[in-house]
Order: structure tokens, then C-alpha cells, then sequence
């Protein structure tokens, strides 16, 4: 899914937020048609989501913490949420 604002200074896409209204022909095995999965899928509104530098162990899948969530530092700066490279 392409990203919203929200999301797109950091990454291309994002993940997919299914509506409430949605859950029930998301989780039907039988709705399969392009039209009702793409009405479903689709970037969520603005506003949604908010973002802030987090600790380099969200990258630990063995990490289950909910001081994962935490600002790093407090830091809110949008110039730290830039994602790096590994290259």
C-alpha cells in the first residue's frame, strides 16, 4: 500500500490498517474480488499515525517490551526519523 503522509518521509509504504467497518469481509476467505480487496485496501487517512525515534532493539524480534513504544530519549525530532541506509 502506498504510504499516507504520515509515513511517506520515512518509507514507500506502509502497512496495511483495516478499517472496523472492514474486519468482517477481510477476515471472509470467501470476498475475492479485486474490487472489495482494494476498496479495503487502501493508504488509511491522514492523521492516523504519529511517529518518533525508537531504540535500535525494536530490530530484536526476541524483544516483547512495551518500553519498545518509548521515544528514544524523548527525542521528537523529524530530521532522527530519516531511515539510514545499510549500504
Amino acid at each position: 500500500i502506498p504510504a499516507n503522509d504520515d509515513l511517506c518521509g520515512i518509507h514507500q509504504r506502509m502497512p496495511a490498517q483495516i478499517e472496523p467497518a472492514y474486519w468482517e469481509s477481510w477476515l471472509d476467505p470467501k470476498v475475492t474480488r479485486n474490487s472489495v480487496i482494494s476498496e479495503i485496501l487502501k493508504s488509511s487517512t491522514d492523521g492516523l499515525l504519529s511517529k518518533h525515534p525508537v531504540s535500535l532493539a525494536v530490530n530484536n524480534a526476541r524483544n516483547k517490551s512495551k518500553n519498545l513504544f518509548e521515544p528514544l530519549n524523548g527525542v521528537r525530532s523529524e530530521e532522527s526519523l530519516i531511515q539510514g541506509s545499510f549500504w
